[in-house]
């Protein structure tokens, strides 16, 4: 039929719309559902929008099976179909028959990528649609949103992201600072790469109007300041909302509180996520001396890492290279609390070894640092020297050794050392009269200080400083022949260069 519907359709056209304006769903498919009955009188292009009008109610309502089942019987609306498997989290299935024939679908399949841990096509996906010119504004934030998504779930904790789609994402909430879920994601992935005072989980707070949306945003920045070792502000995470966030929630409470962790991971959980579970859950248990708890704990880390054929094994990404590398410190010090300090070393010996021979980048380099630094710490169980710590600083990667707070450890750590090699014999002879070795000192004076009478002002001074070494070292009769040529050539000018130098101290030291 073509040409103008009668008056009777027309009036049911206008309840229908008035109806799904008003966000009476059911009502929808009640109006949909007669005027379906009427296909013919409709017409191809009306009935085909009522159709797909009624197909929309149902996703409203949340009944997928109605979808479903109209899927069942035609290859129309696809995108709408697939949308309602998505939602029963048929991943496998929607990635296989999503095309990039329409926006919908090409969210669907990146998404359904995303959730099955597939994360370079996720991405590839996302790429594309952002370099399509029809791009409005509202489906860029979309695209933008999941996409910062995907990259949460594959980054490095504390090593920065360099990805351009952080670079392009940030651009575009300079411009748009009322999204507040690209905000979130935003901010969320700057605390995770590295910036612990990252503002725009702030700003998502401040640009979110929905109660609802509050918690994810009110968790984010509490697990923002876990995360960091902030004291900002306290600590407090809600157990209200979706299951996810809940059990995030509930995950950061038992770390707070020492309270046991739940026994898995929750399904829903990307990659990122589960392995801050295994790696958290392995620390608590460290720390609550269950070492074979701990150590199954370390498994379940590891069994997330590397490639998916058993008969390659391993690592395979640095990322994967820098969780085991935590894993191994965990099963280093769980070695070290069964007295095998030995075999701990040894362990964390291989795992620098493993690590230097990968093709170096920031992950790998935060690894090995890591690794040394404990490994430096289970070397020197009591104290090293400053020359040992020295050591250790220089020997971390160039990358790691050129961050400013390594830089000055170093620079301090030079000087403290050269300081000590360059003192003269008698800056020597008082800094071992502070120490308490007063017949050392008193030996370093002797040899190289003139006597009274050819001593200048600060000599003199100097011979207090020796008078006093003899005394504390029993040498009396010595400490009294020496006041009695010195004390004469003072005039009540000269004092000792040691400040305060009390015997009962000396003698503490």
């Amino acid at each position: 039929m073509s040409g103008r519907p009668d008056d009777g359709i027309l009036t049911s056209l206008e309840e229908l719309l008035d109806a799904y304006l008003d966000e009476d769903f059911s009502a929808t498919i009640e109006k949909c559902s007669n005027l379906l009955k009427r296909r013919k009188a409709l017409g191809f292009d009306i009935a085909d929008a009522v159709q797909r009008l009624l197909l929309q109610c149902y996703i409203q309502l949340k009944d997928y099976a109605k979808i479903r089942e109209f899927g069942t019987k035609s290859n129309d609306h696809k995108d709408l179909v697939l949308y309602a498997q998505y939602r029963q989290e048929e991943y496998e299935s929607v990635s296989q028959q999503a095309s990039k024939e329409s926006a919908l679908e090409q969210h669907l399949l990146a998404q359904s990528y995303y959730h099955l841990n597939q994360v370079n096509p996720a991405m590839r996906v996302y790429q594309d649609m952002l370099k399509e010119e029809d791009a409005d504004e509202h489906l860029r934030m979309q695209i933008l949103t999941n996409a910062l998504a995907v990259i949460s779930s594959t980054v490095v904790p504390y090593v920065a992201s360099d990805h351009a789609l952080m670079q392009e994402a940030e651009s575009f909430l300079e411009e748009h600072p009322e999204y507040c879920d690209l905000s979130l994601n935003f901010g969320t992935l700057e605390c995770l790469t590295g910036s612990p005072a990252s503002p725009w989980l702030a700003k998502a707070k401040s640009a979110c109007d929905d109660p609802d949306d509050l918690l994810p945003i009110n968790l984010n920045i509490n697990w923002s300041n876990h995360f960091w070792q902030t004291e900002d502000a306290p600590l407090r995470y809600s157990k209200e909302g979706s299951s996810p966030l809940k059990a995030v929630a509930q995950l950061n409470q038992a770390l707070l509180n020492g309270k046991p962790l739940a026994n898995l991971p929750h399904p829903k959980w990307n990659n990122l996520q589960v392995r801050l579970y295994w790696y958290n859950r392995a620390v608590q248990q460290y720390q609550s001396k269950m070492y074979v708890e701990c150590q199954e704990s370390c498994q379940s880390l590891k069994k997330t890492v590397g490639s998916k054929n058993k008969k390659k094994g391993g690592a395979s990404t640095p990322a994967d290279h820098w969780w085991l590398s935590r894993v191994e410190v965990i099963l280093a010090y769980v070695l070290k609390e069964q007295s095998k300090v030995d075999t701990a070393i040894s362990k964390l010996k291989e795992q620098v070894e493993t690590l230097e021979s990968q093709t170096k980048n920031e992950s790998i380099d935060h690894a090995i640092a890591f690794v040394q630094l404990h490994l430096h710490a289970l070397q020197h169980p009591d104290s090293a020297t400053k020359e040992e710590k020295l050591q250790c600083l220089e020997g971390l990667p160039d990358s790691i050794r050129a961050q400013p707070a390594v830089v000055a450890t170093i620079a301090s750590l030079e000087k403290s050392i050269g300081s000590k090699g360059n003192k003269t014999p008698t800056e020597e002879a008082g800094a071992k009269l502070q120490q308490g070795s007063y017949a050392e000192a008193a030996d370093l004076y002797e040899k190289h200080l003139p006597s009274p009478p050819d001593c200048n002002a600060e000599q003199l001074a100097l011979q207090l400083n020796y008078v006093q070494a003899l005394a504390l070292s029993n040498q009396h009769e010595k400490s009294v022949r020496l006041w009695e040529a010195v004390s004469p050539l003072l005039n009540g000018e000269a004092e000792s260069t040691i400040e305060d130098l009390d015997g009962d101290d000396l003698e503490m030291q």
